[in-house]
């Protein structure tokens, strides 16, 4: 836990207010990861996530902390996912290719 605050720690710190949400699928895998898995994100969409239908059932959910919830998989005891945190550019550059795909 301490490495995801230290990570939006640091993201704030640069600016830095777009994330890919890293991790990748396994078997198992929530489906709530499974639609956020490698795709890019705005601070803003990030924080939306506590409103979501699918969200994890956590007290005070926090979606940068929580990500898809106490564990994503049944053999672990939290969420795998983590927020890559990188430039608009590259948040533009990916959302750019998203759609023409």
């Amino acid at each position: 836990m301490l490495d995801l605050v230290l990570n939006l720690l640091f993201a704030a710190k640069l600016g830095l207010e777009h994330a890919i949400y890293s991790g990748g699928l396994i078997e198992g895998t929530l489906p709530f990861c499974k639609a956020r898995n490698a795709k890019a994100f705005s601070v803003d969409e990030i924080n939306q996530w506590s409103h979501a239908r699918n969200r994890p059932r956590i007290e005070n959910y926090d979606p940068f902390i929580h990500l898809g919830g106490n564990r994503c998989h049944p053999d672990e005891t939290h969420c795998r996912h983590r927020l890559l945190f990188i430039s608009k550019e590259e948040f533009n550059r990916r959302r750019d290719v998203s759609a023409l795909t």
